[in-house]
């Protein structure tokens, strides 16, 4: 009988993601923070207010790209640089009859992507808390701190 290789951990979100079938080119990876104009502490993170604050972007000067990739992993701050799973959502495109002169609104869908990481899966954003926002590769490169069961393996 042969003994399987051991299981090697997971070390960064590109693995995990990979795992579920994403390619960097269509994925933007969010990490929101708690702040007084959006959600203000836990309590304020249910999947209405999280999907209310994620699907409204600044029109322009801000880091979210023109043309946003279709799906879009979210992050909920955990403890000093680490940032927690929250959900997947597909972007079903900008709602191009809410915008504002400031704002525009994207049709974000709930998925079950990723569902046994929720809450399960944490990476270490880095020192670079302005940048909110990661896409491509620079998203894959992101260090795994915890993770789920399907995560390690």
């Amino acid at each position: 009988m042969t003994t399987p290789p051991p299981v090697r951990p997971r070390r960064y979100l590109g693995e995990i993601l990979e795992d579920a079938d994403f390619v960097p080119e269509d994925v933007l990876v969010i990490r929101h923070a708690y702040k007084a104009d959006g959600l203000r502490s836990a309590a304020d993170v249910t999947p209405d207010a999280v999907r209310a604050y994620t699907r409204g972007q600044l029109l322009t000067g801000g880091k979210f790209p023109a043309d946003p990739p279709r799906w879009w992993i979210v992050f909920i701050p955990d403890t000093g640089n680490r940032a927690r799973l929250y959900t997947v959502y597909e972007n079903h495109g900008e709602l191009e009859t809410e915008r504002t002169d400031t704002d525009r609104y994207f049709d974000l869908r709930e998925t079950d992507i990723l569902a046994d990481q929720r809450d399960h899966l944490v990476i270490e954003w880095g020192k670079d808390p302005i940048n909110w926002v990661k896409s491509g590769y620079r998203a894959w490169t992101m260090q795994v701190v915890e993770a789920g069961s399907q995560g390690v393996r």
